[in-house]
């Protein structure tokens, strides 16, 4: 066997062999060659499919990395035009506020045309009460101690101290005032004075009611006009419970002002009747 591949003949049959081998690889990569084109192009058919996956991936990545900063600076614009228009209707709402407040201020003026009446602003809280306040206006302005203090809601108070530009208001929750009033057409008449047990409520109380009496919570409670401080007819508060008084012969109501005392920002001062 050995002699056999160091034979001439073993050599002859390497060579040719070796040239059938090159003539089927020839075969196998010409152009003529469709069915091995065909069998490689099955073959690597997949390939061409994760390839084609891989490249749509990537694109529709990038694609949304684009658009998600396109619609965060669209969100960024819309966010501003939307500040925008909130701060403009803010603006819009402080001026119908002003307008509706001038308005009230002129009727009142109107409803009340034989009184000279000056506005005023809250300037700050007395030290010694919580309700008790000072306002903007003072002798340079002619108010004088006395003069009625309201709002278009309803009455404030009185004016106690005057200086040349401020004057301190004591409000009708303050302990020293005793304000006659009228149960709105119900002919009824007391007193609103201010109950230690109720002041922190923002409540005060109207005493001397009968003992059967009509008062009924949501009855309107107002100035009666038997008082030289206050003038006749401006509305004190509603009425938001009555009860039998401690001394068992009279009842009492409990009131809720028209205007609440701790947001006041604007009054009116009634400095006196116009002179004729």
């Amino acid at each position: 066997m050995r002699e056999f591949f160091k034979s001439k003949l073993f050599k002859i049959l390497l060579v040719v062999t070796a040239c059938l081998f090159g003539l089927i690889a020839f075969e196998i990569f010409s152009d003529d060659a469709t069915i091995f084109k065909s069998a490689m192009r099955t073959a690597i058919q997949p390939l061409i499919k994760a390839t084609n996956f891989v490249n749509d991936s990537v694109s529709g990545f990038f694609d949304n990395i684009f658009k998600h900063e396109i619609y965060a600076e669209e969100n960024v614009l819309l966010k501003k035009e939307l500040a925008k228009v909130r701060r403009n209707l803010i603006e819009l709402d402080k001026l119908k506020n002003e307008n509706d407040q001038l308005r009230k201020v002129l009727d009142f003026k109107q409803e009340h045309k034989n009184y000279d009446i000056e506005v005023a602003n809250f300037v700050s809280r007395d030290p010694d009460s919580i309700y008790n306040f000072t306002i903007d206006i003072g002798s340079n302005k002619n108010v004088a101690i006395g003069a009625t203090v309201m709002t278009n809601t309803g009455l404030v108070g009185k004016v106690v101290k005057v200086s040349n530009n401020q004057s301190t208001v004591a409000t009708i929750l303050d302990f020293d005032e005793q304000i006659p009033a009228a149960i709105n057409l119900k002919q009824e008449k007391g007193i609103i004075y201010s109950d230690p047990h109720l002041v922190k409520q923002g409540f005060c109380v109207m005493s001397h009611l009968p003992k059967i009496t009509k008062a009924a919570p949501g009855d309107l409670i107002y100035t009666s006009g038997t008082s030289n401080a206050y003038p006749d007819g401006i509305i004190i508060g509603t009425i938001v419970e009555v009860k039998l008084n401690k001394n068992g012969i009279s009842r009492e109501a409990i009131i809720k002002p028209a205007q609440d005392l701790n947001s006041i920002k604007e009054v009116m001062v009634l400095k006196g009747l116009r002179s004729k």
